[in-house]
């Protein structure tokens, strides 16, 4: 009797062991979009195949719903946790849109994997490598750093983006997290391939929170559902100041006027140690009260203090500078190495210090 319990249990752990080895499948996509591509000329969709089962993975076969598009796969068994490719290659010899499949089968499954490719072909590509050098998914964009001119106080600013659909299906613009102050002007009309649309947005002054640059992200949609990311993000910079345009000619003869003994200053091979220190001296040369309304730092290893906000003419303030020479070589910021004062002079409203390195 304990040696039929002995079989069974053996028995027991072979069909378990069979039935929890087997390899699963991954695709990371189930549809590519050629976009508009030139007649007679060959183009490949690759697609990643992922093992994420634990025994191997085997393409059987790779068919295709019709003539014009030839598949090669990875022949080898692909071991868990890899990944193999398979290539499909369109022809391009009959002229406009098409939507071809192919279907992969492996050995999870006696069915295949239906995988979807659209375009279309044209007579001749449209360039715009040149007016819209940068490529997000199957949009091209004139711009991916949108900067508006400095700002009043109450003065609205208008910035264009402009986009072009090299997809094969038409597409609807859509512009993500935008924030409070910027607001997109369109008529939100659907683009056909090939066309262009152009965004307007709009800065919102008053709506800006402080004095000087403001900095965000917004992300532009490359199909129904897309999510944000490095690969379609657009930087927006704007800078307000205040609205001097009603002051009157004696106001503005009478007006404060900044000046620094240095605006550029070299932190070039400075000491990892310690935090080396530097001063800045402000002066007003003008007639009346400077007033320092915002100071802005744009890197984790600079730090400032001032003596006085407000500077009476002929006077000077001391900016101390304190730079960590550890804290410099840490950081992977990309931002600009500078220091921004935003004052009450009506012909220097918005100054800079540069930290060159």
């Amino acid at each position: 009797m304990k040696r039929i319990y002995t079989l069974t249990a053996l028995l027991f752990l072979m069909v378990s062991s069979t039935l929890v080895a087997q390899p699963k499948l991954k695709i990371d996509k189930k549809k590519y979009d050629f976009g508009n591509i030139v007649w007679k000329t060959p183009s490949t969709a690759s697609f990643s195949i992922q093992n994420t089962g634990n025994s191997a993975l085997v393409i059987v076969n790779v068919t295709s719903s019709c003539g014009c598009t030839i598949a090669n796969w990875t022949q080898t068994p692909i071991a868990p946790g890899e990944a193999g490719i398979v290539n499909a290659t369109y022809d391009a010899k009959a002229l406009g849109h098409f939507n071809k499949s192919i279907g992969i089968y492996t050995n999870t499954s006696d069915y295949p994997v239906y995988l979807t490719l659209l375009g279309n072909v044209s007579y001749k590509q449209l360039d715009f490598s040149k007016s819209h050098p940068f490529k997000i998914g199957n949009l091209a964009v004139n711009n991916r750093n949108l900067e508006f001119e400095t700002t009043q106080e109450g003065v609205n600013k208008t910035i264009q983006l402009e986009v072009v659909n090299q997809s094969s299906e038409s597409y609807k613009p859509v512009l993500m997290h935008l924030p409070p102050f910027l607001q997109l002007e369109s008529d939100a009309k659907t683009v056909k391939s090939g066309e262009k649309a152009t965004l307007t947005l709009t800065l919102l002054a008053d709506k800006l929170h402080h004095y000087g640059l403001t900095q965000t992200s917004i992300y532009i949609s490359r199909f129904p559902g897309d999510k944000v990311g490095e690969e379609n993000e657009i930087n927006v910079a704007a800078t307000l100041v205040p609205n001097f345009s009603n002051l009157t000619e004696q106001q503005r003869k009478m007006a404060p006027k900044i000046d620094f003994s240095t605006k550029h200053i070299s932190i070039k091979g400075l000491p990892t140690y310690k935090k080396t220190k530097f001063n800045v001296y402000i002066a007003n040369q003008g007639k009346s009260t400077l007033k320092i309304k915002e100071i802005q730092l744009f890197h984790p290893a600079i730090s400032v203090s001032l003596s006085h906000k407000e500077i009476l003419p002929g006077t000077v303030a001391k900016l101390k500078i304190k730079v960590s020479g550890k804290l410099l070589k840490k950081s992977k910021s990309k931002v600009y190495n500078r220091i921004i004062l935003v004052s009450n002079d009506p012909q220097n409203p918005i100054a800079s210090i540069l930290l060159d390195k």
